[in-house]
């Protein structure tokens, strides 16, 4: 075996035990909540639950549509990813997680990198670019985030 190959067997042994860990744990989780429910004072609080995680499902699918066009957005207007994988190329998936990550902690990155960085004519793509992460951030941040308020208390 050449040592890349032993390399991507590892990774895919320890993502199937990741995945097995995952299941096991939410699981776990979920045969808790079930077993506290037959306490009275618990059982509120599992319904509770119950309710939120109800009412917030559309809210979360068209967040993370949101998120999913972001990510389209960030790969058409040429951004870059600083990631620090051994993969030159990017792909859809690490602008989905991109966006992800500058939708819910902000943007790490304080210059754009972009393929626009050769040409100083289009200067002003990187300004986009930015701009673009701000209202990623301010979208789903401050204005879904809200509705999420607003579905919870409604859930009350």
């Amino acid at each position: 075996m050449l040592p890349s190959e032993i390399s991507n067997v590892a990774i895919d042994t320890q993502a199937q035990m990741s995945l097995i860990t995952v299941i096991i744990l939410v699981g776990t989780s979920i045969k808790s909540m079930e077993l506290v429910r037959f306490n009275p004072e618990m059982g509120q609080l599992v319904k509770l639950v119950v309710a939120v995680l109800f009412d917030v499902k559309d809210l979360f699918l068209f967040m993370c549509f949101w998120i999913f066009m972001f990510s389209l957005l960030y790969y058409t207007m040429g951004y870059q990813i600083a990631n620090d994988r051994l993969v030159d190329q990017e792909t859809l998936w690490d602008y989905v997680i991109t966006s992800w990550k500058v939708a819910t902690k902000g943007s790490a990155h304080k210059s754009v990198i972009s393929f626009w960085d050769a040409d100083q004519d289009y200067e002003f793509m990187q300004h986009i670019i930015m701009m673009m992460q701000i209202i990623n951030e301010i979208y789903i941040k401050i204005i879904m985030l809200s509705f999420l308020i607003a579905l919870v208390n409604k859930s009350f």
